[in-house]
This record gives structure tokens, C-alpha cells and sequence, in this order.
């Protein structure tokens, strides 16, 4: 089955390399803006630590991201970083 809008969602990723802390934040297929604006505002936040990894992914699952992209689920999980997200106008 063709992955469509709907069932399309979107992952922001953040993965601290140094410590091999990851956390996983999904956003519904419809509120991709939402999704482009929280990788932002973690890539501007951490953007000077480069053991920061923040990546936006979409596909119909975790469980998919997972398989596709292991190497950034290596590790322990934490609870997602507290950055403010500006809100969209």
C-alpha cells in the first residue's frame, strides 16, 4: 500500500551522539508545518553543539524509522529536549 497524506507521519529525531541519548517526537501527516518548525527551533538551539543530531523524517510509522534508520535509536531513550517552539503565525 502507497503511503498517502493521511497516513504519512512525520518523526523529529534528536540524538545526542556524545551520550547516545535519543528522543523520538511525532507529528500527524497534516501538521507537517509543525513538524519543520520543531526541527528548527532544536537545530537553532543546539546548532553549536556538534554532537547534537536533529532529523525530520516521515513515513507511516516508528516502527519503520526504526528499521530504516537504527543507527540513531542506538542507546537510551530520554524525554525530548525542552526547547520553546515559536508559534506560527
Amino acid at each position: 500500500m502507497a503511503t498517502t497524506d493521511r497516513t504519512r507521519r512525520h518523526f523529529v529525531v534528536y540524538r545526542d551522539r556524545s551520550t547516545l541519548a535519543w528522543s523520538v517526537e511525532e507529528f500527524p501527516g497534516a501538521d507537517e508545518e509543525a513538524a519543520f518548525a520543531r526541527m528548527a527551533a532544536l537545530e537553532n538551539h543546539f546548532g553549536d553543539q556538534h554532537s547534537i543530531e536533529v532529523v525530520l523524517l516521515g513515513a507511516e510509522s516508528l516502527e519503520t524509522i526504526r528499521y530504516t534508520h537504527g543507527d540513531l535509536f542506538v542507546g537510551e531513550e530520554c524525554a525530548p529536549p525542552v526547547v520553546p517552539t515559536p508559534n506560527r503565525a
